[in-house]
């Protein structure tokens, strides 16, 4: 972020002001396409950690967890995933207009 040496006249100002709004453009698509795929993936990611020890084998929470069952543990992170979402993208559009004021 020190790019205050390139900046010497309003068209280097302009020109930097445009690079920065295509790096927010591209950094903003990577996190949809990363969101995107956690939100598609996470109960499943979630289930396998809790359920599965680094052997893949089950562990002791599979026992503990057994009695929750696939829907129920899917519809409680689902919903986890539905409120940090909703707090995650609140900050990141809080930072955005803070670097664009």
């Amino acid at each position: 972020m020190a790019t205050s040496g390139k900046i010497k006249d309003l068209p280097s100002l302009e020109k930097e002001i445009a690079r920065l709004q295509q790096q927010a453009k591209a950094m903003e698509k990577t996190f949809d396409t990363n969101f995107d795929h956690l939100q598609d993936h996470f109960p499943r990611m979630a289930w396998n950690s809790l359920v599965r020890g680094k052997s893949g084998e089950p562990s002791v929470t599979t026992d503990l967890l057994g009695f929750l069952g696939t829907s129920l543990m899917q519809g409680a992170l689902g919903r986890l995933v539905r409120l940090l979402s909703g707090k995650l993208v609140g900050k990141v559009l809080s930072m955005l207009g803070k670097l664009f004021k």
